[in-house]
């Protein structure tokens, strides 16, 4: 237990390397004297660490042996983590589908077992999802489920959880006031020092929204969820972020130069991590910003290349944007 926590400490510091350093520690020492309830634990703890290294490989195995071994031993709560952890994985590299069929595994067990804090994220987790495929209705749903559970439990991180999913929710309704005000609720409601990578998550989305509302404030809050997510050596929101500045420091700033770099480097980061959404993503962000600045070639390119990711995602509401945007510049 004391590796774990020392991985633990590490991780909390940006220092990934060391915490996986000291969680294989714990691995090793558990598999030796044969306790299987730490070394189930110890695996999950170094699926999470690579997860964030950008490994998606190493951090499905890792989920996958830890989830195996703690259902062997009848360990249901580590089950319902296992599949809830390998349903973000499979959000992260944009089979939000598989996501949610294993959200609802783990949802299942952690209903039958009480466990109100694996319950509430997997409903979460579905409801998330399930934004991303354009199904609002549904999503709404879901994330008043949780915030049933969250107003059961009366605990912060729920609520603030709660407001960050509204905000997903209202903002890819195209309500973006809405969507500023649940978002602007959460930051001034979490813990700024123990809730870092959620803080990052949340500076992300507002930056966003700014985009949307031209408001020049989207480039400081892009920028501050970079900052975070590289001091937490997070692969994944610091791809997100430097898209999301990127397209900010263009659209608001004038300053395509530096905004097409920063994309460009997104681009090559989800690319290099296997994140396949988060590369459409990229790819058609550079098509909307081609549009902006009158290169009608280059915006077509893009965002083609953007729709046969999107359309093997199955990715419905991506691919009618599109078609619709080159409608737009056809016409």
């Amino acid at each position: 237990s004391f590796y774990l926590l020392l991985g633990a400490v590490y991780r909390a510091a940006g220092n990934l390397n060391k915490a996986i350093e000291f969680c294989q520690r714990a691995a090793d020492i558990s598999q030796n004297i044969g306790n299987q309830r730490f070394l189930g634990l110890a695996n999950n703890n170094l699926g999470i660490y690579y997860e964030l290294l950008g490994d998606i490989k190493t951090a499905t195995d890792y989920y996958t042996k830890s989830m195996e071994l703690r259902a062997r031993i009848g360990d249901k709560r580590g089950e319902a983590i296992g599949y809830f952890n390998l349903g973000t994985l499979k959000s992260r590299i944009g089979e939000k589908n598989s996501a949610i069929e294993l959200y609802q595994l783990s949802q299942k067990i952690a209903q039958e077992i009480n466990d109100i804090r694996t319950l509430f994220n997997s409903i979460i987790g579905i409801a998330k999802d399930l934004i991303e495929l354009g199904k609002l209705s549904e999503a709404f749903e879901n994330i008043k489920k949780a915030e049933k559970l969250a107003q059961e439990r009366d605990e912060e991180w729920m609520k603030c959880d709660i407001q960050y999913h509204y905000s997903r929710y209202y903002f890819a309704n195209g309500d973006s006031k809405t969507a500023a005000n649940y978002i602007l609720k959460a930051i001034n409601s979490v813990n700024p020092q123990t809730s870092k990578e959620i803080i990052s998550r949340y500076y992300i989305l507002l930056a966003e929204i700014y985009i949307q509302e031209n408001d020049s404030k989207a480039i400081h809050y892009a920028e501050q969820g970079l900052k975070m997510a590289q001091n937490l050596s997070d692969k994944y929101h610091e791809a997100h972020s430097l898209q999301i500045l990127g397209k900010s420091q263009i659209l608001l700033a004038n300053d395509p130069s530096t905004g097409i770099r920063n994309i460009k480097r997104a681009i090559a980061m989800a690319d290099e991590l296997n994140l396949k959404a988060l590369y459409a993503d990229g790819l058609l962000t550079l098509g909307e910003v081609m549009i902006y600045e009158k290169n009608k070639k280059q915006a077509i390119n893009y965002t083609k290349q953007a729709k046969k990711i999107y359309t093997k995602l199955n990715y419905k509401t991506k691919i009618e944007k599109i078609d619709k945007l080159l409608r737009e510049i056809s016409g």
